[in-house]
């Protein structure tokens, strides 16, 4: 990590010393300064070689320049370095100048060693917080920004998309109902067909980033939009290589929502599943459905044996555009998609992972309402 700069700044020789002393011995780089002009000076300097200090000591009481005008001095420059106060005249007036300018900490004289080691290391975790946060709403205005853009070029991204998909769809519509295609040939197109539906779902959720999704709600068996995953994909040949384990719990109530944007998901983590264990020799799927009556919920998990997720990635695996397969072609909306879909459901996603041994994705959603006579 590196060690932070502070420059210390008091009109007395021992007392720049003892602090710098202990600073030191802390592991921080220190520099002094006699008086606020010499210090104004120094910021200044490192500020526009951009190795700024990352803390200012300073005392109240010097000659030419006071610690509250070289505060005000700092202020009038854009020099935002955080400052701990000391002196050994804390009346009231100069408290509510300190308070005033925001100061950061105030350390009366006579102080022990620790004191001030505690007032630094709180002003500089304090800080340390803030720079998260800010980085943290940088990123989030990212999104935003990209997610505006999105929501801007989708209409043009729909038609470019939408009008060759329709053409597909109905030619095999068309070959479908004649009499000359075979029944396997017909199953075959029926499939084309199928995967048209699922591309123009796609645009649709695209765009959807950028609003709300509208639901086709109704009640259905949690088992159907997870087994109609998987038997298209083992029809496409996405999991044909992969040995899938499927534990249903048989007492699970029915659900309610949109079966078809449920159908995505699955497709989302079962084709992601089959992409983690691509260099596995064995690859094995399992798949659950859980209830839980108590809470009212119905759970359901797709496991793989594949790489696992990087600790480092957990966290952002559900951010719109994150991925680590742009240079396979991902966009990093898929998983995206999914937490929208679940969260628009009243449910909840989340993954485990280690490393080299596997994912496991749960999916958490409210079971259908019993009504009275015990239908849903």
């Amino acid at each position: 990590m590196e060690q932070k700069k502070i420059l210390i700044v008091d009109d007395e020789h021992n007392t720049r010393f003892s602090i710098d002393f202990t600073l030191s011995n802390a592991g921080f780089l220190t520099a002094q300064a006699c008086n606020g002009t010499e210090a104004l000076a120094k910021l200044k300097e490192k500020a526009a070689a951009y190795t700024p200090f990352d803390l200012v000591i300073a005392d109240i009481q010097m000659p030419d320049m006071n610690g509250i005008e070289l505060i005000d001095a700092m202020h009038q420059a854009n020099i935002n370095v955080p400052v701990v106060v000391i002196t050994g005249f804390g009346d009231k007036q100069t408290l509510v100048e300190l308070v005033r300018r925001r100061c950061d900490y105030y350390l009366d004289k006579p102080f022990a060693p620790q004191d001030l080691l505690t007032a630094v290391e709180t002003v500089l975790r304090r800080v340390g917080e803030t720079t998260c946060q800010c980085a943290r709403l940088q990123q989030e205005l990212l999104v935003s920004e990209k997610l505006n853009m999105i929501g801007q070029l989708a209409p043009k991204i729909a038609h470019e998309i939408n009008n060759p998909a329709q053409v597909i769809q109905g030619y095999a519509e068309m070959l479908i109902s004649s009499a000359k295609i075979d029944e396997e040939s017909k199953a075959l197109l029926a499939n084309i067909r199928e995967a048209i539906q699922i591309i123009v779902k796609l645009n649709r959720n695209l765009m959807d980033l950028s609003r709300p999704m509208p639901m086709n709600t109704s009640t259905f068996r949690p088992e159907m939009p997870l087994e109609k995953a998987i038997d298209f994909l083992t029809k496409a040949g996405v999991i044909k290589h992969c040995t899938v384990q499927k534990y249903y719990d048989n007492t699970a109530p029915a659900i309610t929502g949109d079966s078809m944007q449920l159908y995505q998901v699955f497709l989302n983590l079962i084709v992601n599943a089959s992409y983690a264990m691509r260099q596995c020799e064995k690859k094995i799927l399992t798949v659950t459905i859980e209830h839980d009556p108590a809470a009212k919920t119905v759970s359901f998990s797709v496991t793989d044996n594949g790489c696992g997720i990087a600790p480092e990635h957990r966290d952002k695996i559900f951010s719109p555009f994150f991925t680590t397969h742009a240079a396979e072609g991902g966009t990093g909306l898929g998983l995206a998609v999914v937490r929208q879909v679940v969260e628009n459901h009243g449910g909840s996603v989340h993954v485990t992972s280690q490393p080299g041994e596997g994912a496991t994705f749960r999916i958490t959603l409210p079971a259908a309402t019993v009504k009275e006579g015990g239908t849903v």
